[in-house]
């Protein structure tokens, strides 16, 4: 499908180019969650590890986050997608 094409082929190069990215996941919807007409409330989801809010911060500010960001229009929806910022507690691994 085009925009899972996209996605992994297009714009997770953009992702780590970002400069102090550290990890980058992506994890698409199955595509049986689709069977029988369902319609699944998101079709994936990205996720990026810097070494700490302020390499975020920083990361924000350059030419390669902002081509990121501008690259959602090509196969996101309109409007932001959620977005939030977490600290990772890692019980097994």
């Amino acid at each position: 499908e085009d925009f899972r094409r996209h996605w992994i082929d297009t714009h997770a190069g953009l992702a780590v180019a970002v400069p102090g990215v550290r990890r980058y996941v992506i994890s698409a919807t199955r595509l049986s969650a689709y069977a029988a007409g369902r319609t699944p409330p998101y079709d994936g989801a990205a996720l990026m590890w810097f070494e700490s809010p302020e390499a975020l911060r920083a990361a924000a500010r350059s030419a390669e986050y902002q081509a990121l960001i501008a690259d959602r229009s090509h196969f996101l929806a309109p409007g932001a997608p959620p977005f939030i910022l977490t600290r990772e507690h890692v019980i097994v691994g």
